[in-house]
């Protein structure tokens, strides 16, 4: 592992009683820190502990957590590999690894620990999340569905499972099944941002483009859902919606929003050159489903 100095971390400065914890104090602030979210936080302290207790796997769990909330995915993957090291069976540590694995795109190494994790501990709805994730992005969409349905399982009705598992359907073509799956998670009362933008995005590539803006608003700014709305019109090859919902973007936004500017660059070369449905050279147009 990187040697950790103190200050390594653009944070606050420690309050001068914090100087005098010791490192059972500086655990217990850790572990609060991330029950409150506060990731920063709990990485400073569990810092702190590791700099003096470099296999203390407490303090190693709660800052390989802390880099994994921060999307710190290589420092997450180094910690969590350096606790897997100390102890091979640590199922968190495990779990943790193959995600950040996963995040890092270390697709053969994370789906190889994730698969022995949930032979071994079967009641790890992460590591069956992250499995579907991982059979998605290769285009196997059953060995996907049967992962994620044994995620939920585990955790009944759980936002982002189900959220992947509806942009599955997507992926798969089964629009009405993904549509089904997504409304079930809102239905629930979920405020899980990926549900509402996944099921904008299914409804769009529907046509029915109207009830999608409106969905995807409630969620982001007019000209964002306007863009999104936009950009699923164009990779369906309906070229006059796209054209209208990205003028709307640049309306709602006119100075700032670059991204319908370049919708509508490539709205114009695809009309130019017949470019064929769903070939796009560009990403990140839209937000959809995340591996946790």
């Amino acid at each position: 592992m990187q040697s950790v100095q103190r200050g390594d971390v653009a944070q606050r400065d420690p309050d001068p009683e914090e100087l005098e914890l010791d490192p059972e104090e500086h655990l217990e602030r850790g572990r609060e820190a991330l029950e409150d979210e506060e990731w920063r936080e709990a990485e400073r302290h569990f810092r702190e502990v590791v700099k003096d207790r470099s296999e203390d796997t407490g303090a190693l769990l709660g800052l390989g957590k802390a880099f994994a909330r921060q999307e710190k995915h290589a420092r997450a993957e180094e910690v969590f590999a350096r606790l897997a090291q100390l102890e091979p069976d640590h199922g968190e540590a495990l779990e943790g690894l193959g995600l950040a694995r996963l995040r890092l795109r270390k697709l053969a190494p994370a789906r190889e620990i994730l698969e022995g994790l949930v032979e071994r501990e079967p009641a790890r709805w992460r590591a069956w999340n992250g499995l579907g994730f991982i059979h998605d992005l290769h285009g196997e969409y059953t060995r996907a569905e049967r992962d994620y349905r044994r995620a939920l399982e585990v955790a009944p009705e759980n936002a982002r499972v189900l959220s992947n598992l509806g942009f599955s359907k997507a992926m798969a073509g089964n629009l009405e099944a993904a549509e089904r799956i997504l409304r079930r998670g809102l239905e629930r009362g979920s405020d899980y941002p990926p549900l509402r933008n996944n099921l904008g995005v299914v409804l769009a590539r529907q046509g029915r483009y109207r009830e999608a803006f409106r969905i995807l608003k409630r969620g982001m700014e007019r000209h964002e859902a306007s863009n999104n709305v936009g950009y699923v019109a164009m990779l369906q090859g309906d070229h006059e919606a796209a054209e209208r919902f990205l003028r709307r973007a640049l309306e709602a936004s006119p100075t700032y929003y670059r991204r319908a500017e370049r919708n509508l660059e490539e709205l114009e070369a695809r009309r130019k050159n017949a470019k064929p449905e769903g070939e796009s050279g560009t990403e990140g147009r839209l937000r959809i489903s995340g591996a946790d």
